[in-house]
This record gives C-alpha cells, structure tokens and sequence, in this order.
C-alpha cells in the first residue's frame, strides 16, 4: 500500500500537470487500509492529505509537506436496480456512460465534469446541470477521528462545494437515479457535453473553474468584464474560451498559476470591489502555502504579486 521508494510527481496525476512528490504516497483499497495509512502517519506528525482524480487542485512544484492517500484503488462500480454504489476512485465519466447505458437518468447534467465519485461528492461538484448532492442517496466515509462511517444525503451538510467537515476521506457513494430510456439519456448527456465543449475549455490542462462564484453573480462574468481573458503569467493563462478557467498551455509552474490567480482576484477587487475566493484547493510545501502569501501581499499594498500577468497583445 505505502509506495516507499516509488512516490510519484503529483504532476503525472492531476489534470494541471503541476505538482512535485508528496512525503508519502498510499494506494489504499480498502477502508482499513486507509485507517492503517492515517494512523501512520499522525503518529509519525505527518499530515495527510486525499487525491482523488485530480482536478479542482493545483499542487506546489516541491510537492506538498504531507502524506498523500489516493482514492484511486477503490474503483469498483455496482448497480442495484436504480442505485449505482461508486468506489471512490470510480471517474465520474464512467458512471455517467455506465447510467446512460442503463437507461438511469439524473446525472447526465454532471457530464464533463473531470475528476472521481469521491472527489466528486466531497466537493459536491457540479454546475448548470445540477450537483452531486441532487444524487447522492448515502455516503461511506472515514470521518477525522479516523472512524468508518455510513451517513445519508441529508446528514452530509452539502452545501456551494462543500460536504461536512468531518469526512476525512470518501470510501463509497451510493446515487439513486430514475429509471428512462438509453436513448433518452444519451441524448441528454450529449447535449450536456456539447454545451460545455463551446462554452469551456475542454481538454485543456486546468483544474476546472478557478474562483467560487460570488453570490448570484458568475466569477467568470466578472473576470471577462474585467478584460483579462488572454492574461498569462509564464505559460499560464486565463482561458480565452471561459474567463474561470486558468490553462496550463504548456510548461507553467505553480507559482505562475498562483501569480496569475492573485492577478486576476486583485484586478476584479479593483474593478469590482469584489473580493473572488478560490474554488481550487492548494496544495503548498510550505505550512501557510503559498497562496497565504500573496494574499498577505495584497493586504499590505494592494498591488498584483510579481511576476506580473502579461496581456494578450504584448504577446504578440
């Protein structure tokens, strides 16, 4: 399970393509594997930290100061009727195919979204289509106490991205769909992912959506409005295709993308006086990560942390 000696770079496992080797790295597959793992390491003052597909997460180039478990060793999918029970590490792309070809609807508005069923729930990802916790009929998980637990939706405290605090790590989640027709569903999931092929950059190195959306109004709005579609940092980019995107467009390090991230929440503080909060977790070397750091800079002088963003047209 502990992969002494064969930790991987985080960059080979997170859609950023960013990110050095964690402290340690486990592959549990069971939920006691996962309970050994954590125990481990709180005895030995490490933190933990859970991987599950990869998205939604931008990773220091150093690698984080803690342990990694990834979720990816639970990849069993059963279907009871109309329930479908995910293993963690099940990609929320196989479970929309596995319920279109059951003629299973409810989740086809959830189609594109990268990432697993744990990552999936702990975030309670979604969008236009709805979101994880429109689904979701009951949760496995090992809580901060490092106890196994089974919860319903309802005690799960879903929330705008957000599930109850104490849920450590997602083993399982159960989904109760409706029954309809193959065809129907199908045909629901492919104008899902047709919508988000010509409103997002599918396909390109991000993390997903950047920034929460603050309140009623979209961070991508604000950040368009903004002008700063095409702003790059090294090879980092605001998307030209959908302001709350952040792309990889080649060789971009962490610190770019973070540059480009404090660029773009200070421009919309000044344009706007809002204030963007970031959607994407960050995984730092260091204690307070380096996001803290740009923000303390913000605090003392308001200015955009060096290097600075560089506009489309001085590219050229």
């Amino acid at each position: 399970m502990h992969s002494a000696g064969r930790i991987p770079e985080l960059r080979s496992l997170t859609t950023f393509r960013v990110g050095g080797r964690p402290v340690r790295f486990y592959s549990p597959r069971t939920a006691g594997d996962v309970l050994k793992a954590a125990s481990e390491c709180r005895a030995g003052g490490i933190g933990c930290l859970v991987l599950g597909g990869g998205s939604n997460l931008l990773v220091d180039d150093e690698g984080p100061d803690a342990a990694v478990l990834s979720s990816r060793g639970f990849d069993r999918l059963e279907v009871d009727g109309e329930r479908i029970r995910a293993g963690a590490g099940v990609s929320l792309g196989m479970i929309v195919r596995r319920a279109a070809a059951l003629g299973l609807s409810g989740i086809e508005g959830l189609a594109g979204i990268p990432g697993s069923a744990g990552g999936a729930v702990a975030m309670n990802a979604g969008g236009a289509g709805g979101s994880m916790c429109d689904v979701v009929e009951s949760v496995e998980f090992i809580d901060s106490d490092l106890r196994a637990r089974s919860a319903p939706a309802a005690e799960m405290q879903f929330g705008y991205r957000s599930v109850r605090r104490d849920a450590f790590f997602v083993t399982h989640a159960t989904l109760r769909l409706a029954r309809s027709t193959p065809a129907a569903v199908r045909a629901a999931t492919r104008s899902t992912v047709e919508r988000k092929r010509s409103t997002q950059p599918v396909g390109a190195k991000s993390a997903g959506c950047m920034f929460r959306n603050p309140g009623r109004i979209s961070a991508g709005f604000l950040i368009d409005k903004a002008g700063l579609k095409g702003f790059s940092v090294g090879d980092a980019e605001v998307s030209p295709v959908h302001a709350n995107f952040i792309v990889n467009r080649g060789c971009a390090t962490s610190a770019d993308i973070l540059a480009l991230a404090h660029f773009v929440r200070s421009t919309v503080k000044s344009v706007f006086g809002i204030e963007l909060d970031m959607e994407v977790k960050i995984w730092s070397r260091s204690a307070e990560g380096r996001y803290a750091e740009f923000k303390a800079l913000e605090r003392r002088n308001g200015s955009p942390a060096l290097p600075e963003a560089v506009s489309p047209e001085a590219r050229r």
